[in-house]
Order: C-alpha cells, then sequence, then structure tokens
C-alpha cells in the first residue's frame, strides 16, 4: 500500500468531503425549490380563499344592512300592514332612486315577502306576486321562525345569489320579511383589478328552471354571475376539479387556480368560487426565491472551496507539526510506561491548540499513570505486610491503600475479607474456649456456612470437646449431689443424737431432784426408812442405767 502524508490524506478527504457538500447543498436547494412553490402556492392559495371570503363576507354585512334600513321604511311597513302592493311599489322605487343615486347599488333587487311566507312585491317584477315560497326559500322561513336578520348564499334560477334578510315589524308583530338581493359582479370585477379571475359556480344538480343556459356551463358547473372572462372560462373548462378539490391548488399554463366552496343556510354545498390568477405572478415570486436560494448555493460553494484551501494549507503548516511534536512526546511517554525509564519529563505547552490540548492530555495521563503506579506500589506494600502478619497469626492488620487498577483493588478487597473471615472465625473459637476455662459448657461455636475443610474440622473440634466436658461436668454434679444428700443424713443423725443426750441430761437433773427429795423425807421421817432404803436402790439402779446411756450416747 502507497505511503501518503496526513496532509494528503485529508486533503484527498476534504476534498471528497467538499464534492459531498455541494452534493448535499444542491438536494437542499432542490428540496428547498419544492416547498418553496408549495408554500408559494399554499400561500396564494390562503390569500386568495381569505379574499373571497372577506368579500362575500362584506357584501353580506351590506345586503343585511340594506335589508335592515328597507325593511323598518314606514310605507313598506303599512303596505304588508294594509296590504297595499302600491304603496310598497312606490316606496321602494324611490328608495332604489336614491340608492343609485347615493351608493354603489346601481340595480337594485328587493322582494317582500309576507307573514305567509308568500311573495308580496318584487321590485324588478311587480306584476309576479302571491306565489308559495315556503317549500324551497329556508332562508325566509328562517327569518319567520327566528324574528332575525341573517344573510346567506341560496340557489335562484339564474344560479346563486347573495340575499340578506330581515323582519319587517310593527309593535312585536311579525308582518313579514324582506330581502336585499346581490350579484357577484362586483366582486368579480374587484379580482380583475388584481390579476385575478372568479367564476362563481353553483353544482348542476341545484338548477331551476330553464334561465341558466349551456352557454354558462363549465363541465358540472353553472356560472352564476354576468361579467366573464372568456380566456379564464375557456381555461376553466379544461382543468381537472376533482384533482383542484383533492390538491386544493391547480395551475397550467396560464393560471394558478384555487377554490373555496360555497355552502347554503344548511350547510350543504353548492357550488365553489373558483379562482384563477395569472402563472406569471405566481412565477414572480417563484422566481424571486429561486434567485435567493440560487445565491445562497453560490455562497456555500465559494465558501467550501476556501474552506478546502484554507484547511490544505493550516493541515501542512500546523497540523502535521504538531502532530510530528505530539509522536516524539508520545514515544517519550511509551517508554516511561514500559518501564525503560523512571522518569517521564514533561512536554512544554505554550499554545492552547488541539495539538497542544493532545500534548497536555499526554502529560496528564504520564501524571496519572505516575500517581497510580505509587498508589499501587503501596498497596502492594500493605499487602506484603497483611499477608506477613497472617502468616505470624496477627489478625488486626488490614489494607487500607486504595489503587484504581481493578485487578490490584480486587486483590486488596479479597486479602482483606480473607483476613476480616479468620479473625471472625478465630475470635468465635477463643471466645468458647475461654467460656470453658470458666467452666461454662453451654457455649457453641457458630459455624458459618461458608466455611470449609481445615477450619470446619477445628470449629466441630471445639464444639465436640464441649460437648464431653459438659458430660463430664454433668457426672460430677450428679456426684456432688448425691455428697451433698450423704452430709444432710449425716447432719440429721448428729441433730438426733444431740436432741437425745439433751433428753438424757434432762432426765439426771430430774434423778438429783428425786435424790434431793428423797433425803429431805429421810431426814424428816425415819419411819420411812425401809421405803427410803428401797427407794435408794430403786435409784442406785436407775443411775446406773442413766451411766449406761451416757455411756452410750458418749460412743
Amino acid at each position: 500500500m502507497k505511503n501518503q502524508t496526513l496532509a494528503g490524506t485529508i486533503g484527498t478527504k476534504l476534498v471528497i468531503v467538499a464534492v459531498i457538500f455541494l452534493l448535499v447543498a444542491l438536494g437542499i436547494s432542490f428540496v428547498l425549490m419544492k416547498n418553496i412553490q408549495s408554500n408559494v402556492f399554499e400561500e396564494a392559495k390562503k390569500n386568495i380563499q381569505q379574499s373571497i371570503i372577506d368579500k362575500v363576507a362584506s357584501k353580506q354585512v351590506a345586503g343585511i344592512t340594506n335589508a335592515v334600513s328597507i325593511s323598518q321604511n314606514s310605507d313598506i311597513v303599512n303596505a304588508l300592514k294594509l296590504n297595499d302592493r302600491k304603496l310598497a311599489i312606490s316606496a321602494l322605487k324611490g328608495i332604489s332612486l336614491a340608492m343609485k343615486n347615493g351608493t354603489p347599488f346601481k340595480n337594485i333587487k328587493v322582494h317582500v315577502h309576507d307573514k305567509n311566507v308568500h311573495s308580496f312585491l318584487r321590485n324588478w317584477k311587480p306584476n309576479k306576486f302571491g306565489d308559495n315560497l315556503t317549500s324551497f326559500r329556508a332562508t325566509i322561513n328562517k327569518v319567520k321562525e327566528t324574528k332575525s336578520t341573517l344573510s346567506a348564499v341560496e340557489v335562484g334560477r339564474a344560479g346563486l345569489v347573495l340575499r340578506g334578510l330581515s323582519p319587517i315589524m310593527d309593535n312585536g308583530e311579525y308582518l313579514g320579511s324582506l330581502e336585499f338581493i346581490m350579484g357577484y359582479n362586483s366582486i368579480v370585477k374587484s379580482f380583475a383589478k388584481k390579476d385575478r379571475h372568479l367564476l362563481v359556480l353553483m353544482d348542476e344538480k341545484f338548477k331551476r328552471g330553464n334561465a341558466l343556459t349551456s352557454d354558462q356551463k363549465v363541465q358540472k358547473y353553472y356560472i352564476s354571475q354576468k361579467v366573464i372572462n372568456k380566456n379564464f372560462k375557456a381555461a376553466a373548462g379544461l382543468i381537472d376539479f376533482n384533482e383542484l378539490k383533492s390538491k386544493g391548488v391547480l395551475q397550467d399554463t396560464q393560471y394558478f387556480y384555487t377554490y373555496t366552496p360555497i355552502k347554503d343556510l344548511n350547510g350543504k354545498e353548492i357550488g365553489i368560487y373558483l379562482v384563477g390568477e395569472k402563472i406569471s405572478n405566481i412565477d414572480e415570486i417563484l422566481n424571486q426565491s429561486a434567485s435567493i436560494v440560487n445565491t445562497f448555493i453560490a455562497i456555500i460553494v465559494i465558501m467550501i472551496i476556501a474552506l478546502v484551501i484554507t484547511s490544505n494549507f493550516v493541515v501542512k503548516r500546523i497540523v502535521t507539526g504538531g502532530i510530528d511534536r505530539f509522536n516524539e512526546q508520545f514515544q517519550t511517554f511509551l517508554e516511561f510506561a514500559q518501564f525503560k525509564t523512571n522518569r517521564y519529563v514533561p512536554a512544554t505547552v505554550n499554545n492552547n491548540d488541539e495539538i497542544s490540548q493532545m500534548i497536555k492530555s499526554l502529560n496528564d495521563t504520564a501524571e496519572s499513570v505516575t500517581k497510580q503506579l505509587q498508589d499501587d506500589m503501596k498497596v502492594l506494600g500493605e499487602i506484603t505486610i497483611t499477608t506477613d502478619k497472617v502468616e505470624q497469626g496477627i489478625y488486626k492488620c488490614r489494607i487500607h491503600g486504595k489503587s484504581k487498577s481493578p485487578m490490584i483493588q480486587t486483590l486488596a478487597s479479597a486479602i482483606n475479607k480473607m483476613v476480616d473471615a479468620i479473625e471472625r472465625d478465630m475470635l468465635e473459637v477463643r471466645t468458647v474456649l475461654k467460656a470453658y476455662t470458666n467452666d461454662d459448657f453451654t457455649h457453641t461455636v457458630n459455624i458459618p456456612k461458608s466455611i470449609k475443610d481445615d477450619m470446619l474440622k477445628v470449629m466441630e473440634r471445639v464444639n465436640q470437646l464441649g460437648d464431653a466436658l459438659a458430660v463430664s461436668a454433668k457426672s460430677n454434679l450428679n456426684n456432688g449431689e448425691q455428697l451433698e444428700n450423704n452430709a444432710a443424713t449425716m447432719t440429721d443423725s448428729v441433730t438426733n443424737l444431740a436432741n437425745k443426750a439433751n433428753q438424757q441430761a434432762a432426765s439426771l437433773e430430774e434423778t438429783a431432784a428425786a435424790v434431793e427429795e428423797i433425803t429431805s423425807i429421810t431426814r424428816n421421817n425415819a419411819n420411812n426408812a425401809t421405803k427410803m432404803s428401797e427407794l435408794g436402790n430403786k435409784v442406785k439402779h436407775e443411775v446406773s442405767n442413766g451411766m449406761q446411756l451416757a455411756s452410750k450416747t458418749s460412743e
């Protein structure tokens, strides 16, 4: 394998990384353009849809305002109250003229209904009235039910129309309602001023009557406006409405399309607002975004090239020299770590770059290794001392030093654990033997389950010795108890003998008293000499017996 310098290797890899970065940048630019396009489309869709919503809402507010204003006209109220259509026609003519001259509404349509939801007056068709509207005019029914104003989009014979409705009241009594009918032409014109085209489309399934013709149809929809851009109508006839509804937006070579659903009073979709903005407007925004992205990519490319050139220079001038210095110092460290030298001389670090940090780290590592070797030697010394003490039968010595070497630390822990176990067992044996020397044979050696072989036999023999001494002591105790019983018997005999001696002494005292009495009788009564002689003989006999008893007692 061909040798290659670190600078060359890093330079090659930097070029590879630069190429990868360029490819990633191109990928990012592609994704950015896609995201920008999606964001532009989404933002355009939101702006257009919000614009439609705002303009329709503004139109509906105007419709309600005008409906409320006209419904409070006294002539209109009296016309319904008195069922006077001429009065209503006259009043609406005056109102129409005033609005035509003073407001943007040039051709207003007002429809008045009675309280039974029948047509009372159409100002654009005064002769058509009296028809029942209950079955298909949900808005009028709602106003009658709530006695409140409302505005909604509703299906008419000419397509979709905006209606603002207001109840006509007289002192709290519901007389009927009035609707202000509006078209979409003003909204269509306002959109056209911004290069946007609007088609108000009603779903064909809601068509009523023959007022709408095929000329006003775009695919399955009927156009509900009079102001129509023919070019946009033709383009709209070619788009896929299902795809438009699925994606929300579409585009062709001319227009950017989006839509907003149209719902009636009950929330049922009855059509859509189709809006097309010139694609050039969208492309202009996309081109601006693309220009920004391309500029960004160009800056990235320039920065990557500059980075590669600078990095190569830095590698050759700084990194390679620093690595050579590090290698030299690392070789010194290896000689120290392999005990080829007994001292590591730290390198001087003057900078704070990565290579200097590596050399500093090497110095710190050498210092740490030196300290660890010292700790290891301390622990090994304590191990030697401890094992020597154990050999002498001394079990108080322990290894207190700590080592970062797991093997040495494990060895120290194992020796400490061994000495702890030996000291514990010896203390147990010593305690029991001491109790035996004090004639206490109730103690036994508690033998741990972990004890085996020789130490187990020693402990078992101590317990056997205790059992033997206990049996011997019990035998001696029985003999002592027997001797004690015999001594007690002897004591009782001696006590009995003493009691009899006391009795004999009492008998002798009685005899002496008798002798004295006899002497007195002899002196006093000479006549009783014979008896005295006999009595003397008897006394002599008793004395002789007493002397014999005394002799026995003495024996």
